[in-house]
């Protein structure tokens, strides 16, 4: 068996297929995990709606008016405990990626993502330290997630490493069973140029998930309920 070390030794291309599927969760539980492991870096075309979900984070717009201001955007990943994950972000409040809001878990408590990279240049002991990380936060997960030595589009791709986050630890192994990634790259492009394409979730849907969040964290010094 390969010592982490050796693991962290695999080499990954500039753009890997990362493909995840696991036990679903709960509706609460994915609000959590949604709220918890978004990047809140808001920014899309829809300015509409970037300017509702600030009014309903609480997060002020900046001085000259044009996105979020950096220090409230702050102050807010800190009140909700915001994991800082440069790779297994999940982006289904708001997203301009060409597939619409994405990730790899979804509202409903879906666990999976097969049709997407995981994002520029990774490397595999970073991932291992963010897996660490969203299974310490959320121990009820169990998934796998393995990850490609080539893009998702591209058919040669084959699994070079796996991840097992079960019971909140995370292991490491040799893809046995290997995933596949969708390489309907159509369905992709289609989705961004529906109505709402931005949109991952409904006001009330922000809302109740912040509101949730606020209430398991409630001794933070910044305590506000969110209004409906």
């Amino acid at each position: 068996m390969k010592t982490n070390e050796e693991f962290f030794g695999i080499g990954l291309p500039k753009w890997p297929a990362c493909v995840v599927t696991g036990q679903p969760v709960t509706e609460e539980q994915a609000a959590e995990i949604l709220i918890r492991t978004d990047s809140w870096y808001i920014g899309t075309n829809d300015k509409a709606w970037e300017a509702q979900i600030m009014h309903i984070a609480n997060i002020e717009a900046s001085a000259g008016g044009y996105g979020a201001d950096w220090e409230s955007t702050q102050a807010f990943k800190t009140r909700h405990q915001i994991l800082e994950l440069s790779y297994l972000s999940n982006d289904r409040i708001a997203s301009c990626y060409v597939g619409g809001p994405n990730g790899w878990c979804a509202w409903d408590g879906t666990i999976g993502q097969t049709d997407k990279n995981i994002g520029k240049w990774p490397d595999v002991e970073t991932v291992y330290n963010e897996w660490c990380q969203i299974a310490e936060a959320f121990p009820f997960l169990n998934l796998r997630c393995q990850l490609f030595d080539h893009e998702a589009c591209e058919e040669e791709a084959q699994a070079v490493i796996e991840f097992v986050v079960e019971g909140g630890t995370v292991r490491m192994s040799e893809p046995v069973c290997p995933l596949a990634p969708d390489r309907d790259i159509e369905k992709d492009l289609a989705t961004i140029f529906q109505r709402g394409g931005e949109r991952g979730c409904s006001p009330v849907t922000l809302t109740r998930a912040l509101n949730f969040v606020r209430a398991k964290f409630p001794l933070h010094p910044v305590s506000r309920t969110v209004k409906t």
